[in-house]
């Protein structure tokens, strides 16, 4: 294949894993205008063409390596969900612990994630949001993105083992989201358990009706107490996501096109 014509199939390629990418990583999401999330993608890869090493192409006809080229997409959506992990670990968290202090009817529209949440999660995410712009970890999750493009160039087989470590993070979001809202599941089955004891003793009093704002005020006392735990929480998700995204690339067992 022609220099020029490999030039230009491997900048598709890259384009496309782009492409795929930033269409769906939070801060690029629905809100940015689709030109904008194009100019990027098209930015990436001349930043990519001109300063990594030279890309090979595997030899063969232009239509048997089109395949190669459509996979490129399903590498860049992988690498965006490693992103994305952390904002739905914030959402379920978020609809659990507004479930326990009783606030699952304030729900707010999310413009990042383009549908209705809880008001805890939604708070979650915009903290996720300024931690990872305020710290700097945008950029890493950029250079995590370049640093793909050489461990597993444009045109090649990402591994099977991609695969097994995207069902690994799809369990690890759950047990992450219950790990953050259980102060608050500990604090719901106490005020439960306290009122239901006092109904018992006192049965002339409608425990469901006071035990509503009392849950509330509870649950609200300890999600400003805990909100730098929470931070904290964040914080450690967003700090591994570039990590993530090269550990889903798999290099080890990647296999290259023949």
């Amino acid at each position: 294949m022609g220099d020029v014509n490999g030039m230009i199939l491997v900048g598709g390629a890259v384009f496309l894993r782009a492409g795929a990418f930033f269409a769906f990583v939070p801060f690029t999401g629905r809100p940015v205008p689709v030109f904008v999330r194009v100019a990027l993608a098209l930015f990436m890869a001349i930043v990519a063409l001109t300063t990594l090493p030279r890309m090979s192409v595997p030899e063969g006809p232009l239509l048997s390596l089109l395949p190669l080229v459509l996979v490129e997409a399903l590498i860049g959506l992988a690498m965006a969900f490693a992103v994305q992990k952390i904002f739905i670990i914030c959402q379920i968290a978020g609809i659990m612990i507004a479930q326990e202090i009783g606030l699952m009817q304030g729900g707010v529209f999310n413009p990042l994630l383009g549908q209705q949440e809880s008001l805890v999660g939604s708070g979650m995410n915009l903290l996720a949001i300024v931690l990872l712009f305020s710290l700097g970890l945008h950029r890493e999750v950029i250079s995590a993105f370049l640093e793909s493009l050489r461990l597993l160039p444009p045109m090649n087989i990402l591994g099977s083992g991609a695969a097994e470590e995207v069902l690994k993070t799809l369990s690890r979001l759950f047990l992450s989201a219950v790990q953050m809202a259980a102060p608050f599941i500990a604090m719901n089955f106490i005020v439960v358990l306290a009122f239901g004891v006092l109904g018992r003793a006192a049965p002339a009093i409608n425990v469901l009706f006071v035990s509503f704002p009392v849950r509330l005020l509870v649950g609200l006392l300890l999600l400003a107490a805990l909100t730098p735990f929470l931070g904290r929480q964040i914080l450690m998700h967003l700090q591994n996501v570039p990590g993530d995204m090269i550990r889903l690339i798999n290099v080890e067992h990647n296999g290259r096109a023949e």
